[in-house]
């Protein structure tokens, strides 16, 4: 008995001179976004595949009423975690501001394999919101990752039309109605896969190339918009920060090895969040939603 006494002792005391790993909570807001815009075959008479939308208000993924697609590219900049952080959950919140229908769409990300960049572009000041603009240097659209500018004459185009990603789902969830009276809703991703896709960008932070938002392209009008990093109030205002494109992540920094997610496979579907997605309202006033169109 003494000598089993003694052994729990010790197995205490080591115990103890473990350091533990110290879990913690980071939200961060995408560090760039975008749409590219893919044609429709001329039904529209609108060249869709040479506008970008890289300094506007909004995002989108779906298809248009002709069948033209939509994808949104989203960048975070994890370098603001401390070294040695090991991601253990991801919440991705977008708030939807417009849809042509309620009808719920599936809405899937993926891991993006070129880099990409955005440019001055913004079709929510010229009226255009859902037909993008005429592509500014640096923007990224259908063909190009990177416009052609001053600096590089030639641009920089994906290596497969509509962007370079991995097919492989990393979350999906399904996007329905607006809020009640219209209002904007949070809608959010959170998955193993995501986690994964994570980790791998902090252990090679040059591979971090953001994700691509697809949605159903094999019907037209399946277009969901969202609010983009760039939005503003109908005083020209920032909005809060709850309605822009967040990731809220959850890591742990330490001894311990933390959980990283599993393979990446099938997501399951999310659910809709309430307006101010997983975090707690400000104490601010919230602004109005964007009056863009």
């Amino acid at each position: 008995m003494v000598r089993t006494a003694h052994a729990l002792a010790s197995l205490c005391l080591a115990l103890l001179a473990v350091p533990l790993a110290s879990a913690a909570e980071i939200t961060l807001v995408t560090s760039q976004d975008a749409t590219l815009f893919g044609g429709d075959g001329g039904r529209s008479g609108v060249d869709f595949i040479n506008h970008a939308n890289g300094a506007g208000y909004t995002l989108f993924a779906g298809t248009n009423a002709t069948g033209s697609a939509r994808r949104a590219l989203l960048q975070f900049d994890l370098s603001v975690l401390p070294a040695g952080a090991v991601i253990t959950a991801a919440q991705l919140s977008l708030t939807l501001d417009r849809i042509p229908n309620g009808n719920n769409q599936l809405l899937s990300l993926h891991v993006v394999t070129s880099p990409w960049t955005t440019g001055a572009s913004n079709s929510d000041v010229v009226g255009t919101s859902g037909q993008g603009t005429a592509a500014a240097p640096g923007d990224a659209t259908w063909l190009f990752s990177s416009w052609p500018s001053p600096a590089n004459p030639a641009g920089r185009q994906w290596q497969t039309p509509g962007g370079d990603f991995l097919p492989a789902v990393v979350a999906s969830s399904f996007v329905g109605p607006l809020g009640p009276n219209q209002a904007p809703l949070t809608y959010t991703w959170s998955d193993p896969g995501m986690v994964d896709s994570l980790n791998a960008w902090l252990a090679n932070p040059a591979s971090n190339l953001g994700w691509m938002l697809t949605g159903n392209e094999g019907q037209t009008q399946s277009v969901k918009r969202f609010i983009s990093r760039e939005a503003l109030d109908s005083y020209g205002a920032p909005l809060n920060a709850e309605l822009l494109p967040h990731l809220v992540l959850t890591y742990t920094v330490g001894s311990g090895p933390g959980t990283p997610g599993g393979g990446v496979g099938p997501a399951t579907p999310g659910q809709p969040s309430g307006p101010w997605g997983a975090m707690r309202r400000r104490t601010n006033t919230p602004r109005p939603a964007p009056c863009c169109q």
